[in-house]
């Protein structure tokens, strides 16, 4: 019997007994003498993420990836329907947005990367991610959400961690002139500098529908932030 061996998941009781604690669905699947759909034993389970890949933003993650099967379209709007001006302060709180991925032709990317030199130029952003503002243009495009930052650093060291532990990155070469072509922390040129304003909303209640619900308040009243409201399909690294 394997089992992830966390502080979480394994525990015994005052007279020793060793339990594990399972989700409902695994347990539902064990019932029945079924294999479990994410369980290890049906090579669903990689183990914890590392605290290096953890915290990688979007644009982070694309930076240290070897692939690139997918392009990112972000689209960002006034959480008040109708709002005529973007609301300069608690800006994070006053956008609602969706983040959608496209099958992206890797060949108009290729030229972008250098085989074992890596991070790749950071040009790869402006083709892998877009950012599209729909409704008042009075919103300064340097405000844009704290998932699109990049920080040299934390590239750095998540490559550091894969050449060390994963056998797909243990040839790469990482580039200290690449690196110093990332902001230390902020969002990078090639992504605020193409962002787009559309002031054509009739399509957002069309594309919202079913999976961006409508904004929600806390038990304070007080309205979640953006990061509740995106769901981004991060690519296994």
């Amino acid at each position: 019997m394997l089992l992830h061996t966390s502080d979480d998941c394994l525990h015994r009781d005052r007279t020793g007994v060793l339990f594990a604690n399972i989700c409902q669905s695994c347990a539902s699947d064990l019932r029945r003498d079924k294999k479990p759909l994410l369980s290890l034993a049906n090579e669903m389970w990689v183990g914890d993420v590392p605290l290096e890949l953890q915290v990688l933003t979007l644009p982070e993650r694309i930076l240290v990836g070897r692939f690139f099967p997918a392009v990112y379209i972000v689209k960002l709007y006034p959480k008040k329907k109708g709002a005529r001006s973007w609301a300069t302060t608690g800006l994070q709180s006053g956008l609602r947005g969706n983040v959608s991925s496209y099958r992206l032709n890797t060949q108009d990317v290729v030229h972008m990367t250098d085989g074992q030199l890596m991070p790749p130029s950071s040009s790869i952003l402006a083709a892998t991610i877009g950012v599209t503002f729909v409704g008042p243009k009075n919103l300064p495009q340097k405000t844009l959400p704290g998932f699109l930052r990049v920080n040299r650093t934390c590239v750095r060291d998540a490559l550091l961690w894969l050449k060390r532990n994963n056998p797909v990155y243990e040839d790469i070469i990482i580039s200290s002139d690449r690196l110093n072509e990332l902001p230390i922390d902020g969002i990078p040129d090639e992504i605020s500098s193409l962002a787009k304003h559309s002031n054509d909303t009739s399509l957002l209640a069309e594309e919202t529908d079913g999976y961006v619900p409508e904004p929600c308040a806390n038990d304070d009243g007080k309205y979640l932030s953006l990061a509740t409201f995106l769901r981004i399909d991060h690519q296994i690294i």
